[in-house]
């Protein structure tokens, strides 16, 4: 997958952990810092900081999930909880994508929630994850108006699932990396049946470290799992960086959800 920015919310010297959740404020700041110029070498990746208020809750931070953002263009996400700075974010996607959508409150006469967690792309089509505490049926059918040019297949997840990403990524081009567990491979098969491309599949035994972001020929993995099946990639060329994220995983996973990436595509701006 090719793209040039990346769109990160700053963490400042001040947040509001969430119940139960126990993490250091200076290490989630250095090891954001480690994700943003992680995408900074790869390929050039311009990384644009956006400035949070302090003592924000933790849960918001989470851009990956504000919007989706395809080919030039890009949708504004309706998701469950929704973030303090939608309006930045839309200012920042509107000056560099080519149009930019945002989900109704309402389609056909039903509530939307979709979550961009939920939404993966292999480049090809889009997968959406339907579930309880996520997206819904009518968040991927307007997800599918908005890109009518691309093949979005709906996926229903358990009533416990988590993000779909946090069952599938994208490892290389037309390579996906899923976990072993009942609910990705259930995921798996729906994928199988219902794709109208071919992919091949890794199969990560761990769930941690299925989530990975694949950027300009490198895909970029958990260091604190260390998972040893993504070294089969290097022989397709691809560049193996590992990173930590031990810390961020506390406040939210999957750890993709801490970047929202995208390509700019230079073309005349719809009106």
């Amino acid at each position: 997958m090719t793209f040039t920015h990346a769109l990160i919310l700053r963490i400042p010297d001040q947040i509001r952990l969430e119940k139960k959740i126990k993490a250091e404020i200076p290490l989630l700041q250095k090891q954001q810092e480690g994700l943003a110029e992680t995408l900074r070498e790869s390929g050039r990746v311009d990384v644009i900081y956006i400035d949070v208020p302090e003592g924000i809750s933790s849960e918001f931070f989470n851009v990956d999930d504000t919007a989706v953002v395809i080919n030039g263009t890009a949708l504004m996400c309706q998701p469950r909880n929704p973030g303090a700075l939608y309006f930045e974010i839309k200012t920042v996607l509107t000056d560099i994508c080519w149009t930019l959508h945002e989900c109704p409150e309402q389609y056909n006469g039903k509530k939307v929630y979709l979550e961009g967690s939920d939404v993966l792309f292999t480049g090809k089509e889009i997968f959406v994850g339907i579930r309880k505490h996520g997206t819904n049926m009518e968040g991927a059918m307007f997800l599918a108006k908005i890109f009518c040019d691309l093949n979005v297949i709906p996926i229903q997840l358990g009533d416990k699932a988590g993000p779909l990403k946090s069952y599938v990524s994208m490892a290389s081009n037309n390579i996906l990396s899923i976990g072993v567990g009942k609910e990705a491979q259930q995921i798996l098969k729906k994928m199988e049946q219902e794709a109208t491309f071919q992919y091949q599949v890794i199969k990560i035994e761990e769930e941690d470290c299925v989530n990975c972001l694949f950027v300009n020929g490198r895909i970029i993995f958990r260091k604190d799992k260390n998972e040893p099946k993504f070294v089969s990639l290097q022989s397709a060329g691809v560049e193996l960086w590992a990173l930590d994220v031990s810390e961020l995983v506390k406040i939210g996973t999957p750890f993709s959800r801490y970047c929202l990436l995208f390509k700019e595509i230079r073309t005349s701006r719809a009106k």
